[in-house]
């Protein structure tokens, strides 16, 4: 089998690339992709590329290696494959690397290095540019912050608003903050029917850890599912809303579940967008690196970079990753334990009384938990009288990644919510 690739195009595309350029300053190695049983390897010194050539018996720091087909659906630009590369691969693609010295550092070079092979490769750059802001004229929104206590600590927490009307709690991923919503809050069709409230969880975003209460800075930040209810909760009271619903995405879907289920005479119901029922397919998940003082933030910002949809605007998918590497050391480590073991409505859905408090269970076409089991299709099918819907040409981030559509796609769910809700309202 002869090379997968024309060696001097790709060193040429590679070294014209300015992202690229940029990601790999300071990087010394040899990065080997193994093609069946055909290999080729690019080496860097010091941040520049000096060759690209068929392997040779030197050592090689890093090895992407996988089948044909692998290969061939990366390069075709296959969202699943890419997903899963990032992750460190599966059965048809891997990347063998030390997490500390090549991937943590380096994870966004590697992802940017496959983007320019698939454009050399004939691929189309999926990047899509935004040919304006979209929701521009209507950003309105207003920020304050709120203090309340809970279990004898004080809080300070930031949030913003915009519209009128039944008052809607949005609650944004782990480990980033309510900047995800900006684009949601200045929808005007949204704002003429609902009092939008996007918060930042205490050490999150613009919410500062406690001054008085908690010596934080001793340990891990590691708060759990009973207290991020509790957080929710007060802030809810503080802000004195009459059962507002309660919109969250990945982790605050699964939040916003559990909500309804423990605290469901606070709130008038919610949509539970990307949050499974179970997660018994995070089993094997690893969570140690994200609060590893060797792994940069930007690493896991570039994986949530991959959760992003190809279809949404560029900018918008490289905000959500600049959300991401900005928020607090450990953060999205101590959201993830929530997220990875401590949701699983299998034991408190029944909890959940859907006459009272309805719920809408959504994920977007291209999630990767759509469909899988444990996804938010079971919460419709074990809770009755919770829904279900599958949102078209949406990802994991969708009400930052792409607005547009989102917007669209989740007003009519929230007006059902709200119809659902108005018998055991009246």
């Amino acid at each position: 089998m002869t090379s997968t690739f024309q060696h001097d195009e790709v060193l040429a595309a590679l070294t014209a690339d300015p992202e690229l350029t940029y990601l790999v300053r300071g990087w010394t190695a040899v990065v080997r992709l193994r093609r069946d049983d055909v290999a080729d390897d690019l080496t860097l010194v010091d941040g520049t590329f000096t060759s690209f050539a068929p392997a040779t018996d030197v050592e090689a720091q890093v090895l992407i290696t996988g089948t044909d087909e692998g290969w061939s659906k990366l390069l075709a630009g296959d969202p699943a494959t890419t997903f899963a590369l990032s992750a460190g691969g599966d059965e048809t693609l891997r990347v063998e690397a030390d997490l500390f010295t090549q991937q943590a550092p380096y994870g966004r070079a590697l992802r940017r290095l496959v983007r320019v092979l698939r454009q050399v490769q004939g691929t189309p750059a999926e990047e899509i540019q935004l040919p304006e802001d979209p929701f521009a004229e209507t950003d309105v929104a207003v920020g304050r912050y709120v203090r309340f206590e809970v279990d004898g600590v004080r809080y300070r927490v930031y949030y913003e608003e915009a519209g009128q009307g039944v008052p809607l709690l949005l609650q944004h991923t782990a480990g980033a903050d309510s900047r995800q919503w900006r684009n949601v809050l200045a929808d005007p069709e949204l704002q003429k029917s609902y009092r939008m409230i996007a918060y930042d969880l205490p050490f999150h975003g613009r919410s500062l850890p406690p001054v008085v209460g908690a010596r934080w800075w001793e340990g891990p930040y590691e708060p759990g599912r009973e207290l991020i209810m509790k957080w929710v909760v007060a802030f809810k009271k503080a802000l004195d809303l009459d059962k507002p619903l309660i919109l969250g995405v990945s982790v605050g879907g699964q939040l916003a579940a559990d909500i309804l289920a423990h605290h469901g005479e606070e709130f008038g119901g919610g949509v539970a967008m990307n949050g499974t029922y179970h997660n018994d397919i995070m089993a094997s998940f690893d969570n140690s690196p994200f609060n590893d003082p060797r792994v940069p933030r930007e690493y896991f910002a570039s994986l949530m970079y991959e959760s992003t949809s190809s279809l949404a605007p560029e900018a918008l998918r490289r905000e959500n990753e600049w959300i991401y590497a900005s928020n607090g050391p450990g953060v999205y480590k101590g959201d993830n334990l929530y997220y990875s073991g401590e949701h699983d409505l299998r034991l408190d859905g029944h909890l959940i009384d859907t006459a009272r408090t309805p719920l809408y269970a959504v994920v977007g076409e291209f999630d990767p938990v759509n469909g899988v089991p444990g996804g938010p299709q079971e919460i419709a099918e074990h809770i009755p009288g919770a829904r279900f819907a599958v949102l078209p040409q949406l990802s994991h981030f969708a009400m930052s990644d792409d607005p547009v559509r989102f917007n669209a796609a989740i007003k009519p769910i929230l007006d059902q919510v709200v119809a659902d809700g108005s018998g055991a309202r009246s």
